[in-house]
């Protein structure tokens, strides 16, 4: 482990460590859905000692997934919490809804791994299966219910895009694993099958390397794919899957292929029911994704706000709420912004979504009910461990919430917390009073007004500064 940290800080490189191991089928579960495979794959937390992850993991691995929840996911020694489960037939159909029950949200079908061990499966019978997860993921989607499953998730964010991808599989080019002797080979699936071994450490002149195999391939080197209408959405697919199938890492079975088209049509079809809600579908998919230092707004706050407020990202359609809001509204939201101009058009607001800034976490908040009800937002700096936070809601009357109270201060102390900051600020407008007192009960304190620094009707106007510090700040400047 240490080796491989080394070789990366060597090389100026990210390294993020996942670790897999398999788990009990969930005991909610009904009998033909225990039937097939399950395993969760974790990244441990920024700021989690190795050491600390793997003792908590290996006495909570074993207890199943409900242990792993509550003992190591909700405790912050996690960065992310995927459950995957490996169909060991055809009958997989309600699988994500079942999953979501036991409280997973992120989860992913392994379709490679289910047909590279059991290369008889019926291409109609899966396809079927996953048209039937596609249809309830879309049902959730629509009630405003984002969380990421997988192949779907990327496969609508692929269509989302418009932009095709000819080379789904990166097994020895980008993909690589090492089983526990040191033998490398070119991806997960192909672990233990020593024909396709591309080395070893032990090994490091690679006398014995297969790389001709791997370097080409996609749907742009495949000849059966060159005619074949969803080769930029299915990208070839995997090796792994071929090679089950047919024998050959670059020859695609006709009967799976049939399959696939089938698939990716209904995909496509059943998308249509989203595409108009407005639904970024790159953000959806990366904020699932464990980024050492990253804020995720959504991910901090989902587990935060409780069943009083839930939060979304922006959507395109949001446009004309968005400019009603904003146009000549003086609140600090908008007034004390490089971003807020006060008459921002409908283009402006579609932009924001579709584009959104990339230091920038914009997220808008919504009642119980799911209606919008205010926005909030994050510039976080990270290398000045400080953000910079604007907080606006449209009835001023929720100010005066325990619940937002509440809220607030448990998200700002949490971000304080993921991402390293000392210090978050928040500009308030003289006129903003009730905003004032919402954070002075989460924990804000006045820090000192900035004179003259608002021109509004005409006159130069004051502007007060809010600022949250972090516990563990707090603390070593009192024993300073």
């Amino acid at each position: 482990m240490y080796a491989l940290r080394r070789a990366a800080l060597q090389a100026k490189k990210k390294l993020r460590i996942e670790i897999s191991a398999p788990i009990a089928p969930p005991a909610e579960l009904t009998a033909p859905l225990k039937a097939h495979q399950y395993r969760c794959v974790l990244t441990p937390a920024a700021d989690t000692t190795m050491d600390s992850f793997l003792e908590h993991f290996m006495i909570n691995a074993s207890k199943g997934l409900k242990a792993i929840q509550n003992h190591m996911d909700k405790k912050g020694l996690t960065e992310s919490l995927r459950v995957i489960v490996q169909p060991a037939s055809e009958s997989f159909e309600g699988v994500g809804a079942a999953l979501y029950k036991t409280g997973c949200r992120d989860i992913t079908i392994d379709l490679t791994g289910a047909w590279a061990e059991y290369p008889n499966l019926d291409p109609s019978k899966i396809t079927a299966a996953l048209q039937e997860n596609a249809a309830w993921y879309v049902k959730q989607i629509l009630r405003n219910t984002l969380f990421r499953f997988e192949p779907i998730a990327s496969l609508f964010n692929a269509i989302y895009l418009g932009s095709p991808q000819y080379r789904a599989d990166k097994s020895g080019a980008e993909w690589l694993a090492m089983d526990s002797d040191g033998t490398v080979y070119p991806s997960f699936p192909w672990l233990g099958k020593k024909n396709f071994a591309l080395g070893a450490l032990s090994n490091p002149t690679g006398e014995t390397m297969q790389q001709d195999l791997f370097p080409v391939g996609g749907a742009l080197q495949t000849p059966q794919c060159l005619s074949c209408w969803v080769r930029g959405l299915c990208g070839g697919a995997n090796a792994a899957i071929h090679f089950a199938r047919t024998g050959n890492v670059n020859t695609p079975d006709p009967l799976w292929c049939e399959g696939q088209r089938q698939w990716i049509a209904s995909a496509v079809a059943v998308f249509n029911q989203v595409s108009e809600t407005g639904v970024n579908f790159s953000q959806l998919v990366a904020s699932m994704q464990p980024q050492k230092g990253h804020l995720s707004l959504r991910t901090a706050a989902k587990a935060l706000f409780q069943d009083m407020f839930s939060v979304r990202p922006l959507r395109e359609n949001d446009a004309p709420m968005l400019v009603g809001w904003e146009n000549w509204n003086r609140a600090a939201y908008f007034a004390c912004s490089n971003h807020g101009v006060l008459t921002a058009t409908l283009y402006d607001r579609e932009m924001d979504a579709l584009h959104p800034i990339e230091f920038i976490r914009e997220m808008i908040i919504l009642r119980k009910d799911g209606s919008p009800c205010g926005l909030i937002k994050f510039c976080p700096s990270p290398d000045k461990k400080l953000a910079l936070a604007w907080l606006y809601l449209h009835d001023a009357a929720l100010y005066e919430k325990k619940a937002l109270r509440n809220m607030l201060k448990t998200l700002v102390a949490e971000i304080c917390r993921k991402i390293g900051l000392r210090c978050v600020l928040v500009p308030v407008t003289q006129e903003e009073s009730a905003l004032a007192d919402a954070l002075c009960a989460a924990g804000f304190v006045k820090l000192g007004t900035e004179r003259e620094a608002l021109y509004q009707r005409g006159t130069y106007r004051d502007v007060d500064t809010y600022g949250y510090t972090a516990d563990n700040y707090k603390e070593s400047d009192e024993s300073a």
